[in-house]
């Protein structure tokens, strides 16, 4: 028989540690059942106050507490036949850049000749 695990290492709960785990659900379900009691009863003598405030005759009738929703069932997932080849999707080529063009001889290249043209109109003169 091979050595237990060492604690909190992928080993089943114990019978004591799911009692513990299951009461403290529990008691979390009963708090959330509960809360949602109070609430509805403050939402129904809000309700039952605003109608008296306004005057109107009857309280609006009391509203079946929501059910709760059934999870969606997710849909299959696509299968592939038997026997059939994955293919990879097919990848775009990129295009290739074109050279750069030299800039021309006759011109000053960069912004040298511009900060060699550059000065004030005042004096100049």
């Amino acid at each position: 028989m091979p050595p237990p695990p060492p604690p909190g290492k992928n080993r089943p709960l114990e019978p004591d540690e799911l009692d513990f785990v299951n009461s403290v659900v529990d008691g979390e379900r009963a708090a959330a059942a509960a809360a949602a009691r109070d609430e509805a009863a403050a939402v129904a003598a809000f309700a039952e106050a605003v109608a008296a405030r306004r005057g109107g005759g009857s309280p609006p009738p009391a509203a079946a507490p929501p059910a709760v929703a059934p999870a969606p069932v997710p849909a299959p997932a696509a299968r592939r036949r038997p026997g059939a080849a994955v293919v990879a999707p097919l990848r775009k080529k990129a295009k290739p850049t074109p050279a750069p063009t030299p800039p021309p001889a006759g011109e000053a290249a960069g912004l040298a000749g511009l900060v060699g043209d550059y000065g004030s109109g005042s004096e100049s003169e």
